[in-house]
């Protein structure tokens, strides 16, 4: 949650930083490595209502009467996947998400409907709007939404939605309204209690029993559910749905906005003017937070959330009497016993926040005002054999449920899998590797993603026809694209991502082009293959293939960018290149990126990666650059992660890496490095940790 008052106290009652810092009662700075940074805004001109991210990634936040705005590169762009602004006759102004997974979510608050009398009874519009508590559901990511009705439609503003695990959820919101579901929104009963007053800003579902929710005047109380006492041989008239209300006392009188809770008993509430609240007996007496209670201070908390029993952060906004409004964050590390101030400063206030997990969260609020919270870290992705690698670098990018397709290479071979990461980009979906027989590991990952289509990579000499038949077998839809040669089976793949994006963003007629018959070039290529969604085609040293020149026609290519020095691909390799999509295709002369050996080669094309705008720093993956199979589904997650890729020697940092990492790290840059030990020493992780 939110901002989900319907107005704010005449004099916006505030906390004075500067005071608190003068009390010492907080102190600005930051805990650990992690610090708050301005990032891109969902939408500059609409106040961000509540944000939830699933992950590191995708993320979804209430634009009020922008609708809903949706992430999936952590923040850095946004779109809209629900909104009803263009509607002639109805609008839809949204206050809260909540999601489950990254494709299963709620949007709540108030639909408006303007009836339009039919020509032949006057064709008149109706005087006035009606208005109905709206509850959205998607479950493919928000593509698609559907409007599930409240029994009695009530036509309230919903302010706040909440879920314990996928089918027990609570909405509450204006005028005493509050709505259940027990069978994942299905149906949704209205629960009444005249007693309440009159707006329910915030609900928190403890159990599947149980919901916790703070409204304005003080409002603290608790919804708990409770099944018949069922006699065998009788026959009782049911009367449902056996919720009951008791309320709570918070000892305040001014408007509450929001609540958490760590465990059944241990709960936190945010308060317009006593800043927060705190419980350790499941509600039935609450707290002020120590530092809350002196009455000199003014101050408004707006959001909390907790990551685990001790760390937890506050966000709100300050304004002094005739002053300039300035942001609040505050953190706890000791269950909420003392808070530190580690706002970045600036006048925005925020209204929301979201902890992904300790290093990783995000803070929002008035006309698109966005903060990231990051940490510079490394870590290790690696199995014990390299297919195990290739799952937990999947893991590292791509959420449950976050894919139907999967791309298998061989990760006995290469040659193949080169051409593939931009195939991956195209589906948005894991790059995964098999040996010659299919393993439970690798069905195990792609049931994780939730796949149910798996394109294979590469003829039966590459993948053994036992692993498509297993596959298939399985229930899986197989498709395997497979050429005479790698050289075809890379214009294949080509054409199939041409397919793809056609019925998508569109294709872009620009290609990436690196030597066949090595793997380092074209695998340092491959995080912007997939962000891109661009194919990567393989030429000879000295000579175009007839295949990729029958690709390069074919797709009308306008634009190439080769990767790798003259002795990876020559100058005369270049020239015919040219030669084709100059003359033939009336396209732009290629570009090259490369440096003296493989490692500096990396470290170009990431650097001409970032400066492309195709991606930034934010997240490094290191490979060794002597081997393929580490780096070949890391790449995609580099891409999926919107970072790039760099080659290293296995026992030491390459110097190349080193500058490429120092020169380019951000405050939160997450550095992978793919593989175990035997493929990357830890002398390497060592020298990484020690650049941050």
């Amino acid at each position: 949650m939110v901002f989900s008052r319907t107005k704010r106290a005449l004099l916006g009652l505030t906390l004075v930083t500067a005071m608190l810092m003068m009390l010492g009662m907080v102190s600005p700075q930051t805990l650990g490595d992690a610090e708050w940074a301005v990032a891109p805004s969902p939408d500059g001109a609409t106040t961000v209502q509540s944000v939830d991210f699933v992950d590191e990634t995708v993320g979804y936040a209430a634009m009020g009467p922008s609708g809903v705005m949706r992430t999936t590169d952590g923040g850095d762009s946004w779109e809209t996947v629900l909104t009803l602004e263009f509607a002639i006759n109805a609008g839809l102004n949204v206050t809260d998400v909540c999601f489950i997974d990254a494709s299963t979510g709620w949007a709540v608050g108030l639909y408006s409907y303007l009836p339009i009398i039919p020509l032949d009874a006057g064709g008149a519009p109706s005087a006035a709007y009606d208005y109905y508590s709206a509850v959205y559901y998607t479950d493919d990511a928000g593509e698609n939404w559907e409007r599930q009705v409240i029994s009695g439609d009530p036509a309230e503003r919903l302010n706040a939605i909440s879920f314990y695990g996928d089918m027990y959820g609570m909405a509450v919101g204006e005028n005493q309204t509050a709505a259940v579901t027990r069978d994942g929104g299905s149906t949704w009963t209205t629960l009444v209690n005249i007693d309440m007053p009159s707006d329910i800003n915030d609900v928190f579902m403890t159990s599947s029993t149980t919901a916790q929710i703070v409204g304005n005047a003080g409002l603290l109380g608790e919804w708990k559910y409770s099944m018949p006492i069922l006699i065998p041989g009788v026959a009782p008239e049911i009367v449902g749905p056996f919720w009951s209300y008791s309320e709570q006392i918070s000892g305040s009188i001014n408007d509450l906005t929001a609540v958490t809770f760590t465990d059944a008993d241990r709960g936190f509430a945010t308060c317009e003017a006593k800043y927060i609240l705190q419980t350790s007996n499941g509600g039935d007496t609450w707290s002020q937070a120590e530092w809350s209670s002196n009455p000199t201070l003014y101050g408004s908390t707006e959001d909390i959330q907790f990551t685990d029993a001790d760390r937890g952060w506050a966000v709100g906004y300050s304004r002094p009497f005739m002053g300039e409004t300035s942001d609040l964050i505050f953190r706890t590390t000791d269950g909420g016993a003392n808070w530190v101030y580690e706002s970045p400063g600036t006048s925005a206030e925020l209204y929301t926040i979201d902890m992904v997990s300790d290093s990783c969260g995000f803070a929002m609020g008035e006309t698109g005002a966005a903060y990231k919270f990051g940490a510079t870290n490394t870590d290790r992705l690696s199995g014990d054999t390299r297919y195990e690698t290739a799952m937990a670098t999947s893991q590292d990018a791509f959420a449950d449920n976050s894919s139907n397709y999967v791309v298998v290479a061989t990760g006995l071979n290469f040659a193949d899998a080169l051409s593939a990461s931009g195939l991956a980009g195209a589906y948005e979906c894991p790059l995964l590797i098999t040996g010659n027989t299919l393993s439970s590991e690798l069905t195990d990952e792609i049931d994780r993603v939730g796949a149910s289509n798996v394109v294979l990579i590469g003829g039966p000499a590459a993948i053994p026809e036992v692993v498509e038949t297993d596959l298939d077998t399985a229930g899986y839809t197989v498709t395997r694209i497979q050429g005479d040669n790698r050289y075809d089976t890379s214009a294949m793949v080509a054409d199939e991502i041409k397919t793809v994006t056609t019925a998508g963003d569109g294709f872009h007629q620009s290609v990436f082009i690196a030597r066949g018959d090595s793997f380092a070039d074209a695998l340092a290529i491959s995080p912007f293959a997939y962000s891109e969604k661009n194919p990567v085609l393989l030429v000879r040293t000295d000579s175009v293939p007839v295949e990729t020149e029958g690709a390069l026609i074919g797709l009308n290519i306008q634009a190439a960018t080769l990767v790798g020095g003259t002795a990876a691909i020559s100058a005369d390799t270049m020239d015919d290149i040219n030669d084709i999509i100059v003359n033939a295709n009336s396209g732009m002369s290629s570009d090259r990126w490369s440096g003296a050996n493989r490692y500096e080669t990396a470290a170009v094309i990431a650097q001409h990666g970032i400066d492309a705008g195709f991606a930034d720093a934010s997240y490094i993956g290191v490979a060794t650059g002597m081997n393929f199979p580490d780096a070949l589904g890391g790449g995609v997650v580099c891409g999926r992660r919107g970072g790039v890729l760099l080659l290293t020697s296995p026992t030491a940092l390459s110097p190349d890496a080193e500058d490429f990492i120092t020169t380019n790290m951000l405050y939160d840059t997450s550095v992978r490095v793919f593989g175990g030990e035997s493929a990357v020493a830890p002398a390497v992780t060592s020298a990484i940790e020690a650049l941050f």
